[in-house]
């Protein structure tokens, strides 16, 4: 986990602080509501609500992740049914960089601009404008407009329809012993999946989850692991319900005809093959030209090219990406930080095929309690509770251990010794005050990210990089890097002594490198065509942390994938991952990103398959299409080999015993299908 991104913290593009004018009219007496703001439960933060007698309201919130989050003054005003007439938006974002966003409605026409996009409609006296950087309290805004309606529906601007249902209520009690009745809302339309809202008898807002953070009255806060555990319910059966639908079961002998295969055993394409399935295995490959028996059921391939399954060896599994994951050919995913309750859960329903999803390889993650501890996983506040942490991941079958910024560096060796005891890998982000180098010595057995790579050549083992100073350093200084250097030699050839990995998740680095306030992020552009509205809008740069200093951060990009070549050239077993989303389409664009680094698209197929499965020590069942093995493999339009592309294009997902398509999957999440 290292930088934010539209779905791997939050369920919101809307974190500020947030004040609210009614221009005209003078102000009376104002009345106050609070609410936390929770990360895993503590208070990070806080929004508050004043309603003066007149309508005018101001609104405060703000909260802090790691020296991350927003701070940002919004004005707007509202018609009689709801809709923003005006909005102004000032501040500082999540990851501190500064924001702009406007939009005034005079009519029928609407004029909106931030640093992001820009706009007009000559349609907007009856439309809802969703902001980008809006606040918790816009879901109730747009949930009590939308409940005005009779049919539950608004426009929205830029483009889109905001649908509500109402789900369901109870009644929850305060540390006061005050009662509230509140009604649980889900909008559909905003995103890629639905985003939920409690409100209250009075349709105010009461709270939401999102996920790690979560918004609640003051003296209500132990209603979040309420508020949480039905939103996770409802949102769990809808999957369930939509799972049903979307498999289809390969029962008997399957034959799948005419197909290009790629071999990631000897990296190279075999034309016109056969490939035959049976009880969820590989039972065959053959030559097109021979006949398929009679009562073989046959599924044509039209000279499509064959996969094994993909890996993304760097996921946060949630209910936001089970179904991309799939439609992009990604088979198996390695959690890499997650609430260890949800992702034993998770990892049972995909086992059992009632979800559809990746096969998840958990990792348990641990960090030190502290200001700048993450938002997820175990804290720990001793060494002893550490290694009893690793003792609980053990017992319930993750696959290693994750460590973070704010583990002490004296922690390391003796959490390593003693999870590599019972079988368990150890990787994640260098400690502060620590580099990778010591890291690697001390127990590591891979690396984490890139920019941790990049500060071990930039000598920073002064720097407390569990604050921003982790990305920021990199950015500005990593174009110094002499990636033939001695400083690098060393680190390769203590990576090769050691049979260290490395999961650099370029892509997440060239986006923040590259970033271009108003386009497309770099990770985006291949695909960003085919988000739904809401996604789209959220991979349109703001002011990054470049912004400046553009012509550094570029040379830090160019260092980036010089070292990402250089370690594959090395022989160091690249780990392709993304710790970004839309998850799926990301893991394209790493692989794009490798090519792009002069590694031969081939070479690039081999180590998001063959190449992450025997990392996984799972290479004797997966990473190949070969008889004996799971069938886990992928069809699409296009030769991957001469355009990576091609990835994009994907039409049939085979899983198991459980077939796929691509463009159902797609759509099911409000995607559109390249054909």
């Amino acid at each position: 986990m290292e930088v934010s991104s539209p779905t791997c913290m939050f369920r919101l593009n809307m974190m500020v602080i947030v004040m609210v004018f009614v221009t005209g009219v003078p102000a009376q007496a104002q009345q106050s509501v609070r609410h936390d703001f929770l990360t895993i439960g503590e208070k990070s933060g806080e929004q508050i609500l004043t309603r003066n007698t007149d309508g005018t309201r101001s609104i405060q919130f703000n909260f802090n992740d790691r020296g991350r989050g927003p701070e940002t003054v919004t004005r707007y005003t509202l018609d009689e049914h709801g809709l923003p007439l005006e909005i102004s938006i000032t501040g500082l974002n999540y990851m501190k960089s500064e924001i702009s966003e406007t939009f005034s409605r005079h009519g029928e026409t609407g004029n909106w601009q931030s640093d992001n996009e820009k706009g007009k409609s000559n349609r907007a006296g009856s439309n809802f404008f969703w902001p980008l950087n809006g606040p918790p309290e816009f879901l109730a805004i747009l949930a009590r407009a939308l409940l005005q309606e009779e049919d539950g529906e608004v426009s929205l601007l830029p483009n889109g329809t905001a649908r509500i249902e109402t789900l369901q209520s109870r009644t929850v009690t305060g540390a006061d012993s005050q009662q509230k009745t509140i009604t649980l809302y889900s909008i559909s339309g905003l995103d890629d999946v639905p985003s939920y809202v409690w409100l209250d008898q009075d349709q105010a807002l009461f709270g939401a989850d999102f996920g790690w953070v979560s918004i609640t009255p003051e003296g209500f806060n132990e209603t979040y692991t309420i508020l949480k555990q039905d939103q996770e319910s409802v949102e769990n059966q809808r999957l369930l319900q939509a799972s049903a639908k979307l498999s289809t079961g390969l029962v008997g002998l399957t034959a799948f005809t005419n197909v290009d295969l790629f071999d990631s055993l000897g990296g190279s394409l075999q034309k016109a093959k056969t490939v035959y399935v049976m009880d969820g295995r590989i039972s065959a490959i053959v030559d097109a030209a021979l006949p398929v028996s009679d009562g073989v059921q046959v599924i044509e391939g039209d000279g499509k090219t064959m996969l094994p399954g993909l890996w993304d060896m760097h996921g946060h599994v949630s209910a936001t990406n089970y179904f991309n994951y799939l439609a992009l050919g990604i088979t198996n995913v390695r959690d890499m930080a997650n609430d260890p309750e949800f992702i034993i859960k998770t990892r049972r329903d995909i086992a059992s095929g009632s979800l559809a999803g990746p096969d998840i390889h958990a990792l348990g993650f641990i960090d030190q309690k502290s200001e700048f501890a993450a938002p997820t996983g175990m804290l720990a506040e001793t060494l002893d509770q550490a290694i009893e942490f690793v003792d609980y991941y053990a017992r319930h079958g993750f696959v290693g251990i994750k460590l973070y910024s704010s583990v002490e560096p004296e922690w390391v060796t003796p959490i390593a010794d003693y999870a590599h005891s019972l079988g368990l890998s150890v990787q994640g982000h260098v400690p502060a005050f620590m580099v990778a180098t010591q890291a690697i010595e001390n127990g590591y057995d891979e690396l984490t990210h890139i920019n941790m790579a990049m500060l071990d050549l930039l000598g920073a083992d002064d720097l407390d990089t569990r604050t921003p100073l982790r990305f920021t350093v990199p950015g500005s200084r990593g174009g110094t890097i002499d990636v033939n250097g001695k400083a690098m030699d060393k680190l390769v050839a203590l990576m090769k002594s050691r049979g260290t990995a490395i999961d650099p998740t370029l892509g997440i680095f060239l986006d923040m490198f590259l970033n271009e306030p108003g386009k497309i992020l770099p990770s985006h552009r291949p695909s960003a065509g085919q988000y739904p509205t809401g996604t789209r809008r959220a991979s349109l740069a703001s002011k990054g942390r470049n912004f400046g200093d553009e012509v550094n951060y570029a040379k830090s990009a160019s260092t980036a994938r010089a070292m990402v070549k250089r370690f594959h050239n090395e022989g160091i077993r690249l780990l392709a991952g993304t710790d970004n989303a839309p998850w799926g389409f990301a893991l394209v664009y790493e692989l794009r990103a490798y090519v792009e680094a002069g590694i031969p698209a081939a070479e690039v197929l081999k180590l998001a398959t063959i190449g992450a499965a025997r990392h996984m020590n799972m290479d004797q069942t997966l990473g190949s299409v070969s008889p004996g093995k799971r069938a886990h493999f992928v069809l699409l339009s296009g030769n991957p080999l001469e355009d990576i592309g091609a990835l994009l294009r994907t039409s049939i997902i085979v899983k198991d015993s459980s077939m796929y398509s691509a463009a159902a999957l797609l759509r099911e999440q409000g995607y559109t299908p390249l054909e």
